[in-house]
């Protein structure tokens, strides 16, 4: 299945992890997230030494203002930290405990720091795996973007059906709960690797 080109800049590591997929070289899903950690704690602090997980949300445009605030505080009411991008000065959301904005500079690193992604366009899926991040994203179909099922150990992210905040929000979840079980995440990072 043909994929658009993605529009976020494959700069860094993760560029790096997503050139080498592509000359053939099998990515290191180990390795990447050993680098996770490294950028973890480069753009959110010290406090993310140990196994913390860390969301990316890049907002599209055409997003609304109240679906953005909604999807936000139930972000925060979860308590996980948040790089947020895609957002304009005017509709910026409250910088928190938990959320912080990240401008267009730093959105491939914020990406590539994170565990998992909350990716509205598809294309941008590619290089969040690359990147080891789990992607949050549409559903397109069960080969291209198989749901994480958790009995059957199989699958590459959570995906959500519709992009209503309710839908993904129960997607982001859904991700957060895996990431309690170490031996289930890995198996969601190194099948999402794959793909890359």
């Amino acid at each position: 299945m043909a994929t658009k080109t993605t529009s976020l800049k494959k700069t860094g590591k993760a560029a790096a992890a997503v050139s080498a997929r592509s000359a053939g070289t099998p990515l290191n899903h180990k390795h990447l997230l050993e680098q996770k950690q490294k950028l973890k704690t480069r753009m959110m602090g010290v406090q993310f030494a140990g196994r913390k997980p860390v969301l990316f949300i890049d907002f599209p445009r055409t997003l609304k203002q109240e679906e953005l605030v909604d999807l936000l505080d139930g972000v925060e009411a979860l308590g996980v930290a948040t790089l947020v991008h895609g957002v304009s000065s005017k509709k910026a959301p409250k910088v928190t405990e938990h959320i912080r904005i990240v401008d267009k500079e730093k959105r491939d690193e914020a990406c590539s720091a994170a565990d998992f992604a909350v990716l509205f366009e598809h294309d941008q899926v590619q290089f969040a795996r690359g990147a080891g991040c789990v992607p949050v994203a549409p559903h397109i179909d069960d080969e291209a973007t198989p749901d994480y099922n958790p009995v059957m150990e199989k699958g590459d992210g959570f995906y959500f059906k519709n992009r209503t905040k309710w839908e993904v929000f129960a997607a982001i979840v859904r991700a957060l709960e895996t990431y309690r079980f170490p031996y289930d995440w890995n198996n969601v990072v190194k099948e999402s690797v794959k793909k890359a």
